[in-house]
């Protein structure tokens, strides 16, 4: 049995992505240099030493959903997306403020967000990608950080929905 037919497709497949890769490298090169908010995924700043070790601590909290809610809608624009990711990172900020470990730099999460259209909205199954977001770690107003959180989400959604499937996930 030939592998030819096989190689060929596979030849095809590749050159489909590079024909698809090379306008969206310029599209994410444009929007970097465009748009300040918009986060690139890495570099990241270091935290303590940067060394991971196997010690490792959670806590866990609880929170109900209308206070969330209640902060959306003081502000205007604001996503409940917005609030929980920048209330991680007053968290993350205080965290690391107690043990004398806060960077300078603000640090940089990798955020899960929603890839469904309105034509997908009946669909089954997952429809996720995810996008690099800033949380706010070197603001002190919460609502600063707040600001700086939506405006980071807002400029890497549509970045992610600007280029073509391969490109977003690659990314």
């Amino acid at each position: 049995k030939s592998v030819a037919p096989r190689a060929s497709r596979n030849v095809r497949r590749v050159v489909a992505g590079a024909r698809e890769a090379g306008p969206d490298a310029a599209t994410i090169g444009r929007a970097w240099r465009r748009d300040a908010p918009l986060v690139m995924p890495y570099p990241n700043a270091k935290v303590g030493s940067g060394m991971i070790g196997s010690a490792h601590e959670i806590a866990l909290q609880s929170w109900q959903l209308d206070r969330f809610e209640a902060i959306r809608s003081s502000s205007a624009g604001h996503s409940v997306n917005d609030v929980v990711v920048a209330a991680c990172g007053g968290a993350l900020r205080s965290l690391l403020l107690e043990s004398a470990a806060l960077p300078h730099a603000g640090l940089k999460a990798m955020i899960p967000i929603s890839t469904r259209t309105v034509a997908d909205a009946d669909g089954s199954g997952n429809a996720v990608g995810s996008i690099t977001a800033d949380l706010g770690t070197h603001l002190t107003d919460p609502f600063e950080r707040l600001q700086a959180v939506h405006e980071s989400m807002r400029s890497g959604k549509e970045l992610f929905r600007s280029v073509g499937d391969r490109s977003a996930f690659a990314w």
